[in-house]
This record gives structure tokens, sequence and C-alpha cells, in this order.
């Protein structure tokens, strides 16, 4: 039984260090960041009146109803040497007329917009078929990626520029995006919340160093890092893209990975209409990172979420069978709080307030995750807009 116990007290007081480490990275991200993107120095970049070709570029596929807003923040982006790639990924609605209208206006004032249009798309990944595509005709030194769902800030493309040149070692800077509100929901604040929370994680790691993760609609990559490591076409095929190409540029270069989590950077994205949506979507997250070809990734991943499952299912057998197995699962659900306080604490303006407090989502996250664990252990895959991809 003393060992039992040891056993149970180790496995809270590791999962609780591990977070505490990250913390610390999240404080440097934070203390390192907030100096640089808050210089005086007008629109230059680094100290340095030069404006280095940016390529933003963005897949799109049936968003007719969504991408108005980013095309209008995209507008007002104050960086003046940026060139847009939309890669059309054979929508069947309206998208390509909205996209053309935008290149009309983007055109007039002498910077150049591109519409690659697919005819097909063999994936397996449709999505990073279609990065790739946009990605060979960027002529820009530094790509910037979002998605047609998003809205960006008027400081979005400056703001990156000033990290990224700050430090020529540099390869990718990835960034917080939030979801968008979507009324006084629990689905609303939960999918709110849950991506806050994942803010918290993607800082934190990072900041220590162990950054495998980012937001694939709010990253910005070195065109000489993605050169040096063989170019996109050698970046593994993925559920999640973002996460494979950051592993990928971390394993073959010496670049670095940092993470920018203040507001000027901030992204926002349209939340989902409905439980399945959501549950599609944080699945398709979950299995890229459960079964990602990089180890550090998937052992990472496959730590936590393990950890915050078997913490789950020792509550209620230490409430009813053996006592013991409480301190098992103090740990687990001791840091899904403090993981749920410091995202209401550093980025609770963006997120609806709520009345509750954020207590129900609370409590409902670490079954969420446990379930989302479980479907990717029993091979249950997502599918992503009208594609299903294979498995791995």
């Amino acid at each position: 039984m003393n060992l039992f116990i040891a056993v149970c007290i180790i496995h809270s007081v590791l999962i609780l260090s591990t977070h505490i480490v990250l913390l610390g990275g999240l404080v440097k991200e934070f203390k390192l960041k907030k100096p640089a993107v808050s210089s005086d120095s007008g629109h230059a970049v680094g100290g340095v009146d030069t404006f280095p070709l940016v390529s933003v570029v963005i897949p799109a596929r049936n968003e007719e109803g969504r991408i108005a807003n980013l095309l209008e923040s995209l507008e007002r982006q104050s960086y003046p040497n940026v060139e847009y790639i939309f890669i059309n990924d054979r929508s069947t609605d309206s998208t390509l007329a909205l996209l053309e209208s935008f290149m009309g206006k983007i055109q007039a004032r002498g910077q150049r917009a591109l519409i690659i249009n697919l005819t097909g798309n063999p994936g397996p990944n449709h999505k990073q078929f279609a990065l790739a595509k946009g990605i060979a005709e960027a002529q820009g030194e530094f790509l910037l990626f979002t998605d047609a769902d998003c809205t960006v800030s008027t400081e979005w493309i400056v703001c990156m520029m000033r990290l990224m040149t700050a430090n020529e070692r540099c390869g990718i800077i990835i960034a917080p995006v939030f979801k968008k509100s979507i009324g006084n929901t629990f689905l609303s604040r939960y999918q709110c919340l849950d991506h806050a929370v994942r803010c918290v994680y993607l800082v934190g790691t990072t900041g220590f160093g162990a950054g495998f993760c980012g937001f694939g609609n709010n990253l910005m990559l070195r065109k000489a890092a993605l050169d040096e490591a063989g170019g996109y076409a050698m970046v593994p095929w993925s559920l999640t893209e973002d996460a494979a190409l950051i592993s990928h540029i971390r394993a073959k270069t010496c670049y670095t990975v940092e993470a920018a989590p203040l507001p000027h950077l901030f992204v926002f994205t349209e939340s989902e209409t409905s439980w399945q949506a959501l549950t599609n979507q944080t699945l398709r997250w979950n299995n890229g990172a459960l079964f990602s070809r990089d180890f550090r990734t998937r052992f990472s991943y496959a730590y936590l979420m393990w950890t915050v499952f078997t913490g789950l299912l020792a509550l209620p057998a230490g409430l009813f069978w053996k006592p013991p197995l409480l301190l098992a699962s103090a740990g687990p659900l001791v840091v899904i709080l403090l993981m749920n306080l410091c995202a209401l604490l550093l980025f609770g303006k963006n997120i609806p307030k709520s009345r509750f407090a954020y207590i129900p989502e609370i409590v409902f996250m670490p079954f969420m995750f446990s379930y989302l664990t479980l479907m990717g252990a029993f091979g249950i895959i997502p599918i992503w807009k009208d594609n299903k991809p294979q498995k791995f």
C-alpha cells in the first residue's frame, strides 16, 4: 500500500511540476516580446527603414459566408510591402467572386494579389496540399498564414515583422488565436475558453523551448528556414499541417520557434455552431498531435492527455474504492483548474463574459479532453469539410 500511495503522489507531483515549468515559459515569452512590439519606430521593422516583402498565404474553400471580415481587415493593413496569395480550393459558392473583388482593390494600390484556382486536390490533407501550391508562388522573404474565417488587427503584419526581424535566427513565430463568441451559450463559452487554454499551452511550451504546436491561422515563417529544411514538400503530411511544419523546421534547422502573446498579434476565428462540428475540429487537432510523426510532439501531447484521462478515472475510483487514488487525480485536476485560471487572467478580455464565471465549462473540460483521447485511441478519424483523411 505504501508503494501504491507513493506512485499516486509521484503521478501528481510530476504533472504539477511540469506545468510550473510551463508557466515559467509563459512569463518569459510575455516579458521578451512586449518591448519589441511596443517599439515607437513607426512602421519601420527592427529599427531599419526597409520593408521586406511579406507573402500572406490563405487557403479558402466555400467561404462566402465568412471571408468578408478577413478581407476587410487585410485592406486595413499598415505594412506597405505585402502580397496576398489566395488558394481557391474548388469552391462552388461565390468565394472566387469575393476574392476577385478584393484583388482589384489591392492591385489598385500597387500591391500584388494572386488567386490560385485548384481544380483538383488529391490530399491526403487537402489544406496542406493547397498551402503547398500557395507557398510555391510566394515571392516574399517571409510567409504569413491565416484562414478565410479569421479577422486580424491593422498592425498584424507590422508587429509580426518587428518580432521576426529582431532575431535573425527566428524561423517561426506562432501567435494566439481566439474564437469569436456566438452568444451566451455553453457551446460558445466552452470553445472560447478552450481556445484560450490552448493559447496558454502554446505560449508556455514555446517559452521553455518545447514548442511543438501552433495555430496555422496565425503563423509567420522565415522563407530561409523553410529552404534550409528542404522546402515545404519535405514537410510530412499530417492532420495538423501547422504542427508538422513547426516540428519539421525545429528538427531540420537551427532556427528558433518563438511565441508572440500580444494583443496586436491576436487573430479571431469563427466559432463552430454545433457540438458535432466542434468535436470534429478538436478531434482533428488531437489526432494530429497524438499520432504525429515527430516523437517529441507525440510524447508531450500523449503525456498530457492520458494524464488528464487517468486522473479523471482515479477520482470516482478513489471516492468509492481506494482513497489513495485521490492523490493521483489531484495533480491533473489541479492543473486543469490552474491552466483555466491562467487563461482567464491573461486572455480574459478576448473571451465573452459569463455570469457563471466559467465554472461549468472548467468542470466539463477534462471530460471533453478524455472523450477526444478515447476517440483517437479507438481509431476514430475526423472529417474536414467534405473530405475524409486517410488513417495514419
